[in-house]
Order: C-alpha cells, then sequence, then structure tokens
C-alpha cells in the first residue's frame, strides 16, 4: 500500500466510521491533506493545539538564520532560545 491509498484509506475511515486517526510527523504538507487539528508534542508534552488554520498563520512567522557553521550554529541556538517561543 503506497501513501496515495493509506490517505484514502484514513479518510474513509473516518467519513464512514467516525474513526479518529493519531499521527505522528514532521511532514506538515502531509498532515494538512488528512488533518483537521494538530497538537504540538515536546519531549513527550502537549505543548499547543492548532486547528488547520491556526497551524498555517504559525509557519508563516519564521525566522531564517545562515550561518558558516551548522552545527555550531545549531547549538547556539538551541542554548539560547526557548522552544516554548516557537
Amino acid at each position: 500500500m503506497g501513501i496515495v491509498e493509506l490517505r484514502r484509506l484514513i479518510k474513509k475511515l473516518n467519513r464512514e466510521k467516525g474513526l479518529t486517526v493519531l499521527i505522528s510527523s514532521h511532514i506538515l504538507s502531509e498532515l494538512h491533506q488528512l488533518a483537521t487539528s494538530f497538537c504540538i508534542i515536546h519531549d513527550g508534552k502537549r505543548l499547543e493545539e492548532l486547528s488547520s488554520e491556526e497551524l498555517d498563520e504559525k509557519c508563516r512567522q519564521h525566522l531564517r538564520i545562515k550561518v558558516d557553521r551548522p552545527a555550531l550554529g545549531g547549538y547556539s541556538i538551541g542554548k539560547h532560545i526557548s522552544h516554548e517561543r516557537f
């Protein structure tokens, strides 16, 4: 079964049986094809619940940082910026 068939099956189960399916993924483009609500989890704790529209708006807010040494840049960002702000 490929991804297209899996998407169809999930939609069919939801439509015909009222079944809710929990999917864990970081691929938002894929989730947007199926989900109506989203939950952001970090370290096993629920940080936020969002509708599809709220998630779209939140994803429009971003920060782009260019560094010469990505490993050091990632470490510095993780150390100095709280994940709760994002």
